[in-house]
């Protein structure tokens, strides 16, 4: 049973990751991956910008405050993780930048949905 679980995983884990690259080089096409890391790292800036908008019209309460750090953290641990996979690649940068911009933007559309309340 472990055997299985452990297959289902490595299996899981792999899929994954072939996803999160397809993903990260169809939303930043480029000649060179120095191009491609350059692009994925302009989206994200525009995500975090977008994101600061949103933020900065939000009433600041304690928790609101305390689940967007927790937030944070989550998106930079997950972002790591991915990267983690691609280490001493030249195509890591483009991985992690790709998952900030995607996670950020999941959050901005929250985010603004409390807004619209």
């Amino acid at each position: 049973m472990r055997k299985k679980r452990s297959l289902l995983l490595i299996v899981l884990s792999c899929t994954a990751t072939i996803f999160s690259l397809a993903t990260a080089q169809a939303a930043c096409p480029g000649e060179t991956q120095m191009e491609m890391n350059a692009c994925a790292a302009s989206d994200y800036a525009r995500a975090d910008e977008e994101l600061n908008a949103i933020w900065r019209k939000l009433p600041k309460t304690t928790q609101l405050i305390a689940v967007q750090r927790a937030w944070i953290a989550y998106r930079d641990a997950e972002c790591t993780y991915q990267k983690a996979q691609f280490e001493g690649g030249s195509i890591a940068p483009l991985i992690y930048s790709s998952c900030l911009s995607d996670l950020t933007k999941e959050r901005t559309k929250i985010l603004n949905g409390n807004l619209l309340q």
